[in-house]
């Protein structure tokens, strides 16, 4: 599912595999890469700006579920 998309076309978005696990994700031009934070039960992206910034949320073993920025590498 598409989340978010910002002008350089880059799309974030979330995606579930058939055992129920939920990923984020980041698709640009032909790259698609899986976003898990870590030690995370489930990870959702929901928005990125035109810096490539990121933002979503991720729920711990815990179960308790916290919000993350998620920034490129250089």
């Amino acid at each position: 599912m598409a989340e978010g998309i910002n002008n350089s076309g880059v799309i974030v978005g979330l995606y579930l595999e058939a055992n129920g696990a939920e990923h984020g994700f980041v698709k640009s031009g032909g790259s698609f890469t899986t976003i898990d934070f870590p030690k995370s039960t489930l990870t959702d992206v929901f928005s990125i700006n035109a810096q490539g910034q990121i933002v979503g949320r991720y729920t711990d073993t815990a179960g308790v579920t916290h919000g993350f920025l998620g920034v490129p590498a250089q």
